[in-house]
């Protein structure tokens, strides 16, 4: 039901109104002056806000303005004794979509509430139905026709009818936020909010704030009370991307939440209900992690209810046409064709990056194309570019074998920036004419890490990527 905010001056008056918005199930609050009335907007989100129109201080229009500024997703309600036309005319514009004329019956302020519940989730249902239109059409479709890539979406949607927990597991740029998507989109909770938080990209120091919310004074700068991803999930599916790269204290505490099925937020000791499907994804070893101690093995148990495994896409070659046909109705101009020498160059790479690499090669194809036909000059293995693909056959990983790139020539000097380290600093030595993409970076990391005098801190600021970055490509390449 939706949350409401009465304000007006007059306390019996809305305490009246609080008690039977609250016998017809709704959650109100009530706020006798305008300042009241804003603390409470920062706090928290109200679905429909209904204000008398002449208040001390200012009149409720104004206020109207100013809980615009907070949050624009309210709707707005005007109770009023001295209705005029002018004055519905300023109402309307300023985004009210209902007034009251004073007194009335609590008949009236139930129907236009209930007015207003009904178009809200209208506007939901309607939001919904288009994210899904664009989830099965739109740039989040799941492309092709290898029984692998079929059987992980054959899965998802088997699972998606239940509330379990799931563990998408796959290489990088593979999709597995698309599996999520498609998860959330076929399970009951679909009309609910997917809210999603790619864990890798946020500090440490910040991840629990962000997963779980705070209460207000909490911390330094904590002014007001701020809802975390659990709560914005409510309904829906929380989905926790690269879950491997969660500090163990802040395993502890995910671990009891999803347990327990509730947290506090940081600051708080409310208990809050938690009512959200988790769905996570990682590219790491979580079983290596959990024999190196970086991971709970009753976390991964709880997380790993379901597992789907999203194959690389050297090992699903055959879906490179269709998904090249994709991205080029996608990026390029209707008509837009590809050279069969073209499709079949593409087709002898490996693709460490996977379909994110494909769909990056193809939307930079279409925007350097110079006629209706995309072939070898605009691809970035033509000369001048990365160089030709060197295919090997006979790869027990690879059934249609493998390709390596010429190595792009290494600078000898990184700068730095504000990094605070000396200028310059020259990375000796020169790397094999020929890598994947993937070794090069890893043959990248280790010179730089040498360069440092293997200090974290400093490898990461010669690198320009953050200390969690640094520590996961460590990870990967196991150094």
């Amino acid at each position: 039901m939706a949350l409401i905010l009465i304000v007006d001056d007059e306390v019996k008056f809305t305490e009246v109104l609080t008690l039977t918005l609250a016998d017809e199930g709704y959650e109100a609050l009530a706020a006798n002056d305008p300042g009241t009335a804003l603390e409470l907007v920062r706090e928290r989100h109200f679905d429909i806000v209904i204000t008398d129109i002449r208040m001390p201080g200012i009149d409720g229009l104004e206020l109207i303005e100013r809980i615009r500024q907070i949050d624009d997703g309210c709707e707005f309600v005007i109770m009023t004794a001295y209705a005029s036309v002018e004055t519905a005319i300023v109402a309307l514009k300023r985004g009210v979509r209902d007034y009251i004329i004073k007194p009335f019956k609590t008949d009236q302020l139930l129907a236009v509430v209930a007015r207003l519940q009904e178009r809200r989730q209208l506007v939901e249902e309607n939001s919904y139905l288009k994210e899904r239109l664009s989830s099965l059409t739109g740039p989040g479709t799941i492309v092709g026709d290898a029984r692998s890539i079929q059987e992980a979406v054959r899965l998802a949607r088997k699972v998606a009818a239940s509330d379990s927990n799931v563990l998408i597991r796959g290489e990088s740029g593979t999709g597995k936020e698309l599996l999520a998507r498609l998860i959330h989109h076929a399970s009951p909770r679909a009309p609910h909010p997917l809210v999603q938080i790619h864990i890798a990209s946020i500090p440490d120091n910040l991840l629990e704030s962000e997963l779980f919310g705070y209460e207000k004074g909490a911390f330094t700068g904590a002014t007001s009370q701020k809802r975390g991803r659990f709560e914005l999930a409510e309904g829906g599916t929380l989905f926790l991307d690269e879950i491997g790269e969660v500090s163990p204290l802040l395993q502890v505490k995910l671990l009891k939440a999803i347990q327990d099925r509730c947290f506090p937020r940081v600051g708080g000791l409310k208990a809050i209900k938690m009512d959200a499907r988790l769905v996570a994804a990682t590219n790491a070893n979580l079983e290596e992690l959990i024999r190196a101690g970086r991971f709970r093995e009753d976390l991964y148990y709880r997380l790993n209810v379901i597992q789907i495994t999203v194959p690389p896409l050297r090992e699903r070659i055959e879906d490179i046409p269709d998904l090249v046909a994709h991205f080029v109705r996608r990026y390029g101009p209707p008509g837009l064709k590809v050279a069969p020498e073209a499709l079949e160059a593409l087709g002898a790479y490996h693709w460490p990056g996977n379909v994110r690499e494909l769909e990056n090669v193809i939307e930079r194809a279409c925007v350097i194309r110079e006629g209706d036909t995309i072939g070898l000059p605009e691809l970035p293995f033509h000369d001048g570019g990365l160089g030709t693909p060197t295919v090997t056959r006979g790869g027990a990983a690879d059934r249609r074998g493998t390709a390596t790139w010429p190595a792009p020539e290494l600078p000898t000097e990184l700068a730095v920036g504000n990094a605070g380290l000396e200028p310059q600093p020259r990375l000796a030595g020169e790397l094999p004419r020929r890598f994947s993409l993937e070794e090069w970076e890893r043959q990248i990391v280790i010179r730089a890490h040498e360069l440092s005098g293997r200090v974290k801190t400093r490898t990461a600021q010669i690198l320009g990527i953050t200390r969690r970055q640094l520590d996961s490509k460590l990870r990967k390449y196991g150094l």
